[in-house]
């Protein structure tokens, strides 16, 4: 069974402001188009992101399609033919994104920076951004989302959230918001097994939620509701329970009926938190994956808390 759970002010104040909305820009009629969700793991200097590979590469291809004969075949050609399609349409403000950064919860708009994915998104659906933050914004507006590469349990409760739409956003030569009100989703079912071979994909594994997912969330957080101690010596006590990523949604699929978990209206594939780990950022000290950049505490882990 699945819900769409009652969060408070707070509690939802404490997620949205952890979530953003990636948008491309359509220059000619001056509206933004949604394109799917992301998390931010970190800030510093720069808000990093995670999130699903197909929200940029399925708009791509429809704005600058390009069938080379290897694609599919040769991933790093798909690498690098996405990175000289993309760059250009992303410096140019094309693809942006918006967040809930501040206390008031006013949208803010956001440039790319940089973003890298696998070779190739249907053998590891995740991405990694790299965005600006906004002026007028410090860093510690931003909240970041704990992630844990340590698995829920099957069975286990999950949640999914993120932007499915909304009003139309228009941009101004300022870059202001009008008329902007997103639509922001939260779901809650349980964890399936990790299938070796997901259907849509090339032999990847893919966590089964038997709960759907709705377009928007894509690249957003799957989440597990985790405690974390309170600031003093010993094992405990716990101080509150956090919501702390580990996943990402991918793709919805559809059950198949005659399994006794299927759910009536969907199913959804997710990637472990961890196929992002080899992802590449950019720092002031050179490139550096986000497992390194964990390592070296750029990144905040929730494990690392429970030391």
């Amino acid at each position: 069974m699945w819900a769409t759970p009652i969060w408070t002010p707070l509690e939802l104040n404490h997620l949205m402001r952890r979530i953003v909305w990636f948008l491309a820009h359509d220059e000619q009629t001056n509206t933004s188009m949604p394109l799917g969700s992301g998390f931010i793991v970190a800030v510093n200097q720069q808000m990093l992101v995670l999130s699903a590979a197909h929200n940029f590469v399925d708009w791509l291809e429809r704005v600058r399609p390009y069938n080379h004969p290897l694609r599919g075949v040769d991933y790093e050609a798909d690498a690098a033919d996405f990175a000289r399609r993309f760059r250009p349409l992303m410096l140019a403000g094309s693809v942006h994104a918006m967040v809930y950064c501040t206390e008031t919860m006013e949208p803010h708009f956001c440039a790319l920076a940089h973003i890298c994915l696998a070779h190739d998104p249907l053998r590891n659906d995740t991405a990694l951004v790299q965005m600006l933050i906004p002026d007028g914004v410090r860093e510690q507006d931003l909240g970041v989302m704990l992630i844990d590469d340590e698995p829920i349990d099957i069975g286990a409760p999950a949640f999914m959230a993120g932007y499915t739409g909304g009003r139309i956003i228009v941009r101004r030569e300022d870059n202001a918001v009008m008329r902007a009100k997103a639509r922001f989703d939260i779901r809650v079912g349980n964890r399936g097994p990790l299938v070796q071979a997901a259907e849509g994909y090339r032999g990847i594994a893919m966590w089964r939620l038997n709960f759907p997912s709705l377009g928007g969330m894509s690249g957003g957080p799957v989440m597990a509701v985790r405690p974390v101690r309170a600031p003093v010596a010993g094992p405990g006590p716990f101080r509150e329970s956090l919501p702390t990523a580990v996943g990402i949604v991918s793709r919805g699929r559809i059950g198949e009926p005659l399994l006794p978990d299927h759910c009536v209206d969907g199913e959804t594939w997710a990637s472990p938190i961890s196929y992002a780990f080899g992802q590449t950022m950019h720092t002031d000290d050179g490139p550096m994956t986000l497992a390194e950049a964990i390592q070296r505490q750029v990144v905040p882990r929730y494990s690392t808390l429970m030391i």
